[in-house]
């Protein structure tokens, strides 16, 4: 599957054109898409429930609310630094970050972080499938079992499709992640005042390095 940097110039294709390239070279005449493309896929690829939950890392261990901010702020500047530096490549090599991996670690070395990146996107999806289970669950109560299932075939079928089909599902889900969240925000906000929680919450070390570092 392409990320949304190897392709740039060439017009589009259909959205259900079954993905072909894999994590191979994309050719030049094959690349499409234009810059802000970027904005709504990594938006709604990252503004979901595990964000949520682990922007809630530093207040659950007692951290208050302006250092969790604080926190979160850095650790993200510090991790979208980086990965700044290296997504810059894609469009220039023609290639995913996968391939780019082995002039920075070597064809041997790229599998130690071909390894580590192996579970923490099975530990991602299958946290993110059992929080949007949990979310449907409080709706529409019952068996889970049949969510579970359908939502991993889902994401599998769009992953096989690929990039195009990824691109479109993500643009869309874009208006509606906004939507939800706002509601959200604002309940939140309206009984901040009512929680002890935040009014009892203080500084410490440990819990700012582990929401920075969750953050980044």
């Amino acid at each position: 599957m392409n990320t949304p940097s190897h392709r740039s110039a060439a017009a589009p294709s259909s959205a259900l054109k079954i993905e072909t390239r894999s994590i191979d070279y994309v050719p030049r005449n094959e690349r499409h898409g234009k810059v802000w493309h970027q904005a709504p896929f990594w938006f709604t690829g990252n503004f979901v429930l595990t964000t949520l939950v682990t922007g809630f890392t530093g207040a659950a261990l007692g951290l208050s609310l302006v250092y969790a901010i604080l926190a979160i702020v850095i650790g993200v500047c510090l991790g979208t630094f980086a990965m700044a530096f290296h997504a810059n490549q894609g469009p220039r090599m023609g290639l995913p970050q996968m391939i780019q991996s082995r002039a920075q670690f070597g064809l041997r070395g790229a599998i130690v972080p071909f390894i580590a990146v192996v579970f923490v996107y099975i530990g991602f999806n299958v946290f993110n499938v059992i929080l949007a289970t949990d979310a449907i669950n409080t709706v529409l109560p019952g068996n889970r079992a049949p969510w579970y299932a359908f939502m991993i075939i889902l994401a599998v079928v769009i992953a096989v499709i690929g990039y195009n089909l990824l691109h479109t599902v993500q643009r869309w889900l874009t208006y509606v992640m906004i939507s939800v969240f706002a509601v959200l925000t604002v309940a939140a906000v309206i009984n901040l005042q009512a929680d002890t929680a935040v009014a009892d919450a203080h500084f410490s070390w440990s819990a700012f390095l582990i929401q920075l570092s969750a953050a980044a």
